[in-house]
């Protein structure tokens, strides 16, 4: 029964909308605002480095080989740097905070209700806290 309920549940939020995974995250239930918050959490444990790689002029001409030869900590300066150019200047924020960022920026872009929430979840964090960071 788990499992039929746990494949129900991801055909249903790879479907949801932006309106409809705000509407979970506004919901009395407590079960729908965890999943909203769980939904934001995952699209951004699930960004890809690969898409921002290749979106980047400086590293996109390396080859893997290149790639595994930069040097200590470059990589690990190379994630951060993703981070701010898909999600801004968040990393001390809670998903909930995260969440609640993107509900209001689906408040105010109603246009955008009908497209799907992982795109614009980055779109809204990185629009409330752009770079530069302090951290």
């Amino acid at each position: 029964m788990a499992v039929l309920l746990g494949a129900a549940m991801s055909v249903n939020a790879e479907a949801l909308t932006n309106k409809e995974l705000m509407d979970q995250c506004e919901s009395d239930s407590n079960w729908k605002k965890s999943f909203c918050v769980g939904y934001v959490a995952g699209a951004i444990s699930q960004a890809d480095p690969a898409a921002y790689l290749a979106a980047r002029p400086t590293l996109s001409h390396l080859s893997d080989e290149e790639f595994e030869q930069l040097p200590e900590g470059q990589f690990d300066r190379i994630t951060a740097d993703m981070g701010k150019a898909l999600y801004g200047c968040s990393a001390d924020k809670s998903f909930e905070q995260l969440a609640a960022v993107f509900v209001e920026w689906v408040k105010d872009n109603p246009e955008q209700w009908h497209d799907y929430p992982d795109y614009s979840i980055s779109v809204s964090v990185r629009e409330a806290f752009p770079p530069p960071c302090s951290y």
